[in-house]
């Protein structure tokens, strides 16, 4: 990678830190978006689910007192189900599937509540939003709008959205890894 890229992919690094930092979302989207520009899809995954990790993990853990922890709980049950699931499928999405997905996925937050009710603080929901969410973040490496989703529709407070959404997003670029290191081993047996 010549430096121009790497510097690239610093600047992005801050940025996505600062808008998340600032506003709470989109800075996830923004990385992904630059770091696919930059790198192969591949390690724009492994980067980006390492970035987003640490950051989210540090987020969770600012607002630990504001966690929902048994909704995380029920979230990480959906979360490692996909996970498992899909570590039997070696996938490897093109650019334009990360763009088109990316694209998609913040038009789900104007879907009327009526429609799709959805509520992580109820369990079913939790593991559902847990398992399409670590799908999204499997398959074009973010998540946030989806797990959204299910916050902000709930009888959460500010902050437990926030503290709850950060551990929440935690799980789901842990599955980045697993299948990117997975999915390739077992492609080329």
């Amino acid at each position: 990678m010549s430096g121009l890229s790497v510097s690239l992919v610093l600047a992005a690094v801050f940025a996505a830190s600062a808008i998340s930092g600032l506003l709470g979302m989109a800075g996830g989207s923004l990385l992904m978006a630059v770091l696919t520009l930059i790198l192969p899809v591949s390690a724009a995954l492994a980067l980006h689910g390492a970035a987003q990790l640490a950051s989210n993990l540090a987020r969770a853990g600012f607002n630990a007192r504001h966690v929902r922890y048994r909704t995380v709980g029920w979230f990480g049950f959906g979360a490692f189900g996909s996970m498992a699931l899909l570590s039997f499928v070696a996938f490897q999405p093109s650019k334009a599937a990360v763009f088109i997905g990316m694209g998609l996925l913040p038009i789900l937050v104007w879907l009327p509540p009526r429609l799709i009710p959805l509520d992580a603080a109820r369990p079913t929901h939790a593991v559902a939003g847990g398992f399409l969410a670590t799908v999204m973040a499997l398959a074009v490496g973010v998540s946030g709008p989806l797990s959204e989703l299910f916050l902000v529709r709930s009888s959460l407070n500010r902050h437990e959205v926030i503290g709850t959404k950060a551990a929440f997003q935690g799980l789901c670029p842990s599955g980045q890894a697993d299948l990117l290191w997975r999915g390739p081993v077992r492609a080329r047996r």
